[in-house]
């Protein structure tokens, strides 16, 4: 089985990871680029437009950082190898994905059993003033962008972050501006996973 490299996508919430990646995976499809989105792939399997041996353990949400309950890391693991099994293509932009702290040594081990390379990890840089906004507009009322987003950012700024900066040690780190247009920082996004397969 030929294993796609791979390139880590982060970032806050509503910072445009999804839509980046998205455009990122057409400017590379000569080259089989594909596109992990944790969040999107469960609601696929949920919604049965995709199979998963994890598909009963999506409810398990018995971990808790903070305010949120989350699934195990064992769960997430595999459903990240179901979706870099099914492919062979050059690259596979995974994003949302190690969020918490208990899930780079398992990708680690993950990894090296499956003789995938990681590329690096990109981060998509907003500010949090921004986001509010861009979450306003998408969900019409403010008191959601205060409560729904502010427990977000937190977790973010708690355990996710944290998480991302362990990973950004241990792999080659970029950032993007997320306020540029999506197309730039996809062609900037497509530009450096070129550069890292060039030079690994």
């Amino acid at each position: 089985m030929k294993t796609p490299d791979v390139i880590l996508l982060a970032g806050r919430p509503w910072a445009g990871k999804t839509s980046i990646a998205n455009e990122a995976v057409a400017l590379g499809a000569e080259f089989g680029y594909s596109h992990l989105s944790i969040g999107k792939h469960m609601r696929d399997i949920r919604s049965g437009k995709q199979t998963s041996a994890y598909a009963d353990r999506l409810d398990d949400r018995t971990l808790q950082y903070g305010p949120l309950k989350v699934l195990p890391a064992d769960v997430m693991i595999g459903l990240f190898e179901e979706f870099i099994k099914q492919g062979d293509g050059a690259v596979a932009i995974v994003d949302g994905f190690p969020r918490f702290p208990d899930r780079p040594a398992p990708l680690r081990d993950s990894t090296r059993r499956l003789g995938i390379s990681i590329l690096g990890i990109c981060r998509v840089r907003v500010e949090a003033s921004v986001l509010h906004n861009r979450f306003e507009a998408l969900s019409g009322t403010r008191d959601r962008v205060e409560s729904d987003l502010s427990v977000r950012l937190a977790a973010h700024n708690d355990f996710i972050a944290p998480t991302l900066d362990l990973l950004a040690q241990e792999h080659t780190s970029f950032n993007l501006d997320g306020t540029l247009p999506i197309a730039e920082n996809a062609e900037r996004l497509f530009r450096i996973c070129e550069d890292l397969r060039a030079t690994k």
